[in-house]
């Protein structure tokens, strides 16, 4: 499938039809922008992802972030992805949380603060009881530090 300067296009196949990104959703597009980052021919050190949540469905969502940690766990690139959904940290475990951080501003000073989660005073205790999305929204990440 070929664009009108015969440039490839994306496109997806499914039961032997062809989509072209033009009829596909936004959030489908970012995931497979997403997924196919990790596939470069010249991989960079980092990749860096903002609001990964963005537009995407969740149970895609999930997929992709199981995506994202297999593809940190083998080293490189490093993946640093930044997000506002208790469902994604949701998703993470006891091990992850050394590797997750919490990010908080001081509104006084504007300073900003960056905690590992396995650093936030009792947040490991409290997740045996309590799901850390719900620590999370319910802002008791920001009231612990």
């Amino acid at each position: 499938m070929h664009g009108a300067l015969q440039e490839p296009l994306f496109a997806l196949r499914k039961g032997g039809h062809d989509f072209p990104a033009p009829v596909l959703s936004d959030g489908t597009l970012r995931f497979a922008a997403i997924a196919a980052a990790f596939f470069q021919p010249d991989m960079p050190e980092m990749i860096l992802i903002e609001e990964v949540e963005n537009g995407i469905h969740p149970t895609r969502l999930r997929l992709l972030m199981e995506l994202l940690k297999s593809q940190a766990a083998r080293g490189a690139p490093q993946v640093m992805v930044t997000s506002h959904s208790p469902l994604v940290l949701a998703w993470l475990n006891e091990e992850d949380y050394k590797t997750t951080f919490f990010f908080s501003k001081d509104d006084e000073t504007g300073a900003s603060t960056i905690t590992p989660l396995s650093k936030v005073p009792r947040f490991q205790e409290l997740t045996h009881k309590y799901h850390a999305a719900d620590l999370f929204a319910e802002g008791w990440l920001e009231g612990a530090l």
